[in-house]
């Protein structure tokens, strides 16, 4: 594995044998996460632990038995003290002992670390990001959103992963290997197919599937909703009951493709889509308008881009009431 090579170079730099090409590659791996770093002063303590405070005494054990067996048969001295030199020669071996056990001890801990499993973590911040595992399989993270997996759960039998926020997923098909994505309340189970989950919501965890079969079940409970192509999955967490929702368009994944599309679409539909997708509060001041039919491609993820579009195309002004919360003045259906 990747890691296993910069473990091997940062046990080189600690016993200074690491070239000046390798200590360039060992100093972007540091800078790259602070996981990194951490790996490395890890490393670094059991490397310490692991090297002997001194120099371990040498002991010639046939040396030192003559020497106390001449004690012993020199019956004429005057205070003879062979227990004293039974208590060196023990002393020393002592010494060694304790010596080899704490570098037994030490090689202990230092094989415990290597065999801990590897977190990868995956997170956004204020765009959407895409990357591939290893097992072939693609996600794209939408805004602030994170996904983490451990090598102790995703190998050649599962493949699991922890999600927060929202994202798209198109997973390499592998029948052995069943691919389980988790979040906070719900768990979705496929084998291979393309779909997005949404757990952005407080109330709910939105499953919309483009292609294949996927199960979608609460994390407590035995039900499970099973949903195919163009199928949306809805889990109410306030009464943790799951449901199908209406058919999915192209701009429940705007985020990801960038792009909105209406087809002459009732502006109602319109403002219930932004309401989904970005959390939008729109109202309207003249109500006969929520029957104005829209066709529009609008290039943008962004709801605001979005809302202030369709505004000026039905000559709407719009008043703010907070962050989040709208209402759409005047206008007229064309």
């Amino acid at each position: 594995m990747e890691k296993d090579f910069y473990i091997s170079l940062i046990y080189k730099e600690l016993k200074k044998e690491i070239s000046s090409d390798e200590q360039v590659q060992l100093d972007a791996f540091y800078k790259a996460s602070p996981d990194n770093l951490q790996l490395r002063d890890d490393i670094g303590m059991a490397w310490r632990l692991s090297q002997p405070s001194g120099k371990l005494p040498k002991v010639d054990v046939l040396a030192d038995l003559k020497k106390v067996k001449s004690q012993l048969d020199f019956k004429k001295a005057a205070a003879p003290q062979p227990s004293a030199k039974v208590f060196s020669l023990g002393q020393k071996v002592m010494r060694i002992a304790a010596a080899l056990l704490f570098l037994v001890v030490a090689g202990y801990f230092v094989l415990q670390f290597m065999n801990k499993p590897e977190i990868t973590r995956f997170a956004t911040g204020d765009e959407v990001k895409d990357f591939q595992l290893e097992d072939g399989t693609s996600i794209w993270l939408n805004k602030n959103s994170s996904l983490e997996l451990s090598s102790a759960d995703f190998n050649e039998s599962i493949r699991n992963v922890k999600m927060t926020g929202e994202a798209f997923f198109d997973v390499k098909r592998n029948e052995n290997a069943p691919f389980v994505i988790s979040t906070s309340s719900a768990k979705v189970t496929v084998l291979g197919t393309s779909f997005s989950v949404n757990e952005s919501s407080s109330k709910l965890v939105e499953v919309n599937v483009t292609e294949g079969k996927v199960s979608l079940a609460p994390l407590s409970g035995s039900e499970e909703l099973i949903l195919v192509a163009n199928e949306k999955g809805i889990l109410n967490l306030d009464s943790n009951k799951l449901e199908k929702g209406s058919e999915i368009t192209s701009n429940n994944l705007a985020w990801k493709t960038g792009k909105h599309i209406f087809r002459s679409t009732k502006l109602s539909n319109i403002i219930l889509e932004l309401k989904n997708n970005f959390g939008f509060d729109i109202s309207l001041e003249n109500k006969d308008l929520n029957e104005c039919s829209i066709t529009a491609v609008i290039n943008t993820a962004d709801g605001m881009t979005v809302l202030r579009k369709i505004a000026a195309d039905l000559k709407m002004e719009i008043q703010e009431k907070d962050a989040n919360t709208f209402v759409l003045l005047n206008g007229e259906c064309y």
